[in-house]
C-alpha cells in the first residue's frame, strides 16, 4: 500500500480540524474536554484541529457527538480517508479490507513493504556471508 499523503498536504485534513475547532467554539468546549471525551491526550487534540495529525474514526464519532455536529465530523473522517493517498491508489483503500485474500508479485527478493534499512542490509550481509562460504 502507497504511503499516507503527509498530513501538511491532506486539505480535508485542514478541513476537519477547522471544523472541529468551529463546532467547539460554537459549543464553548475545551480542548481538555474534547480530549477527555474522546480518550486523548489534549495534546493531540490540538494537533488534530490544527490539522497536524490524523483522527481516528472513533474519534470522529465521539468528538461529533459530543459536539452535536450532526454527523459532520465522521463524514469529514471518511472523505479524509480517501484524501489521505495518492489518487492513483484509486478505490484499493476502500476494498482492499473487504478482500479474504490478497495476492502480489514481488519481483524483488522482499515484498516493498518489508524492504527497510536494516531488513535490506542484514539481507546483503547475510547474502554476502554465504557466498563466501562457499
Amino acid at each position: 500500500m502507497a504511503k499516507k499523503v503527509p498530513a501538511a498536504e491532506n486539505q480535508t485534513l485542514r478541513q476537519f480540524g477547522t471544523e472541529l475547532a468551529r463546532l467547539r467554539s460554537l459549543s464553548e468546549t475545551s480542548q481538555r474536554t474534547v480530549a477527555g471525551h474522546t480518550q486523548i491526550s489534549p495534546q493531540l487534540a490540538g494537533a488534530i484541529e490544527r490539522g497536524e495529525r490524523y483522527p481516528s474514526l472513533e474519534f470522529s464519532q465521539k468528538a461529533d457527538e459530543l459536539l452535536n455536529g450532526g454527523g459532520l465530523l465522521a463524514s469529514l473522517w471518511r472523505k479524509m480517508q480517501n484524501d489521505a493517498y495518492p489518487h492513483f491508489i484509486g478505490e484499493l483503500v476502500d476494498v482492499e479490507p473487504l478482500a479474504s485474500l490478497v495476492r502480489t508479485y514481488q519481483p524483488q527478493l522482499v515484498p516493498g513493504l518489508l524492504q527497510t534499512e536494516s531488513y535490506v542490509q542484514a539481507t546483503l550481509t547475510a547474502r554476502a556471508v554465504s557466498k563466501s562460504g562457499l
